[in-house]
């Protein structure tokens, strides 16, 4: 019997805290199996500011921080963000403020 393939689902639980974010945030979510998954910062205008995770992962529990910087590790100015996750066919965004 092949064992079916189950899509990412609301079941990830997507978290953030704290927001608004004033330097650390962490974002926890669960995998229901190994999966490619991606989580992305962008602005309001749409620009990509930083990738926090491209790649295979395990089912479960998952924590990434975001520290509040860049691609080139500068510091981020105070406003709204989008952190976006990505795995299979299922994609979340979430709003995230900044406040220094």
């Amino acid at each position: 019997i092949a064992k079916e393939n189950k899509p990412i689902s609301p079941s990830t639980r997507l978290k953030i805290f704290p927001n608004p974010v004033t330097s650390f945030t962490n974002i926890s979510f669960s995998l229901p199996q190994c999966q490619k998954v991606s989580i992305q910062i962008f602005d309001m205008m749409g620009r990509l500011v930083t990738t926090l995770a491209d790649a295979q992962m395990t089912a479960g529990t998952h924590q990434l921080v975001w520290n509040s910087r860049d691609e080139k590790g500068r510091y981020v100015n105070s406003g709204v963000y989008l952190l976006k996750l990505s795995s299979g066919n299922y994609t979340e965004t979430k709003m995230l403020s900044l406040v220094k």
